[in-house]
């Protein structure tokens, strides 16, 4: 009966041990599964090569590069083009789907937006890869277009940047590869109605004869001291560029103006400009928040950048334009006519042209030829002579 409870007893320690070693390693093999099971894009249009489903991940990729030939700087350097940094990624964006027909929405609950709300539209991304639709941006050395010409799939998933709830950017999980769209405005939230209070139902007591107090003097009131104004912080921000052609008499005439927004106290002491047409980008300073440029064929990007006491703005996507001016397609010269010159065959009195030992031995064949051929006539008609003398037969 002993050896019987010693032989349950380990069977249940066993079976015991079991269990616990299935509910240690069960979790372990599903969060193992979700990971190798989510798409990365191993290609040359990658930023980042495997993309970064991390933040940590894809902050590791500015600073040590992604091992497949793209270094920390030049990850660094496309990003920050879009104004991503390393603070801004990986402590304030939220995750959200970017769609191939270019809205994207959240997916989370957020800046006054339900899980699964569109917080922007026209969304557009780049690569390094040159995709028919792309316009290359010279300073970064990388191709941007629609989501509609660069995706495959219906979405992605990545990581947006939406301070006050307006979308600055987007890095896509699969690829890493960094994009923009038009940010929709936050819902305005419903007021919380305030209730109503019960009145209470006042008793009229009965009048008493009040006795006529001494008239006391009435107290001046004091005077409420305005509030104190609090000082707004200095800052200024270039947040966009328009494109203008004032010279409606000549088409080729372009001109490019920043737009700033300035808070508190701000002097601007100039503007710089960097202007890139597929060769080295010129940059060049002006005193006027316009340049005027002249556009033929091509494509010509220009990005502003505003100087002041505060300091000079970056250079940014919203504050740049890029004007595409088709080549024209030349018409084929015609060719001229050879004027007439009025010579008539066998009129002319040049000697014919000697074209050496050919043109010899042909005038020999040729005369030759003339010679046989007059011989014969004359025996034809020879005969014929003889044959009209001779006498017929009777």
């Amino acid at each position: 009966m002993l050896k019987s409870i010693k032989i349950n007893e380990t069977w249940a320690k066993a079976i015991a041990a079991f269990l616990i070693a299935g509910a240690i390693f069960a979790p372990a093999a599903a969060i193992f599964a979700s990971g190798t099971s989510q798409p990365r894009d191993d290609n040359a249009n990658s930023i980042i090569w495997g993309g970064c489903y991390a933040r940590t991940a894809c902050v590791a990729a500015m600073q040590n590069g992604d091992g497949h030939g793209h270094s920390g700087a030049n990850i660094t350097d496309i990003y920050n083009y879009f104004g991503v940094s390393q603070d801004n990624l990986l402590h304030s964006t939220v995750p959200v789907t970017v769609y191939k027909d270019g809205h994207v929405t959240i997916d989370e609950a957020g800046y006054g937006f339900k899980s699964g709300a569109t917080v922007a539209t026209g969304a557009e991304s780049v690569g390094r890869s040159n995709i028919a639709g792309s316009t290359f941006i010279a300073k970064i050395g990388v191709y941007e277009r629609n989501t509609q010409v660069s995706f495959l799939s219906n979405s992605i998933t990545g990581f947006a940047y939406m301070p006050g709830g307006k979308l600055s950017y987007f890095v896509l999980n699969s690829c890493g590869n960094v994009g923009v769209a038009h940010p929709v405005a936050p819902p305005k939230p419903k007021p919380t109605p305030t209730p109503k209070p019960t009145p209470t139902p006042t008793v009229t007591p009965s009048p008493m004869p009040t006795p006529s107090p001494s008239p006391m003097p009435s107290p001046t009131p004091s005077p409420t001291p305005s509030p104190t104004p609090t000082p707004t912080a200095p800052a200024i921000q270039c947040v966009g560029m328009d494109v203008t052609q004032p010279d409606q008499s000549n088409p080729s005439d372009y001109q490019f103006t920043v737009v700033v927004n300035t808070s508190g106290t701000v002097n601007i002491t100039g503007y710089l400009w960097t202007i890139s047409n597929g060769a080295q980008p010129i940059m060049t300073d002006a005193n006027t928040p316009f340049i005027d440029q002249t556009i033929t064929s091509g494509s010509e990007t220009v990005e502003g950048q505003v100087e002041s006491d505060q300091g000079t703005t970056p250079i940014s996507w919203s504050c740049s334009a890029t004007v595409n001016i088709p080549t024209p397609t030349q018409s084929p010269t015609p060719m001229p006519t050879p004027a007439n010159t009025g010579q008539v065959l066998g009129t002319s009195t040049a000697p014919l042209p000697d074209t050496g030992a050919e043109s010899a031995l042909g005038g020999a064949l040729g005369l030759t030829g003339i010679g046989m051929a007059a011989r014969a006539y004359w025996r034809s008609r020879k005969s014929l002579s003889e044959s009209l003398r001779r006498p017929r037969k009777k």
